[in-house]
């Protein structure tokens, strides 16, 4: 009797958790409900967009993305004229950092002044060591007016887990 009763109520559990995940489906395929704010434009916590099943980025405003470094290099390949810019400090960045990435470090003096110098920039790509340090900079970004912020998911150890290309400074050796 105990186990019937499990096992029923294990499979209303489901049928309720199907149902609300096709009422999620129809109201987002929906084009009555098209063009009603989100959780994120209507200011509440960040959510994850989907590219079909797959969560593609998360994305804390409408202005800043937050990609896995697969997307990341997607992006940078498709939007190669973005400027990419490295947060970490310039010992960090002589170590290792990605291909064309500009280092302007985010704890340096002048840090909005070396960003209002991109002549316009509106779309922007950071990176930091780890991913915390370019949520920071994104606010202040944002509040230099940049349109679209991308950010590298987990920083450059994400990019390096990915097994992404870095480019390594050589050490320079003496002429004799």
């Amino acid at each position: 009797m105990r186990f019937t009763f499990s096992l029923l109520l294990l499979l209303a559990f489901q049928a309720c958790k199907n149902d609300a995940g096709s009422q999620e489906n129809q109201a987002v395929n929906n084009p009555a409900t098209q063009g009603t704010k989100t959780g994120v434009e209507s200011g509440l916590k960040p959510e994850t967009e989907k590219i079909g099943k797959r969560q593609a980025f998360e994305v804390l405003e409408e202005t800043i993305k937050v990609m896995p470094a697969e997307d990341f290099d997607q992006f940078l390949q498709i939007n190669s004229n973005t400027p990419l810019i490295d947060l970490r400090s310039v010992k960090e960045y002589n170590t290792a950092h990605i291909l064309r990435a500009v280092n302007i470090p985010f704890e340096s003096e002048g840090f909005e002044n070396k960003i209002k110098d991109l002549q316009g920039a509106t779309n922007v790509a950071i990176y930091c060591s780890n991913g915390i340090q370019s949520n920071r900079a994104a606010q202040t970004l944002k509040k230099l007016e940049i349109k679209k912020i991308r950010i590298l998911k987990n920083g450059l150890q994400g990019w390096a887990i990915a097994h992404k290309m870095l480019v390594r400074d050589q050490p320079k050796t003496k002429n004799k």
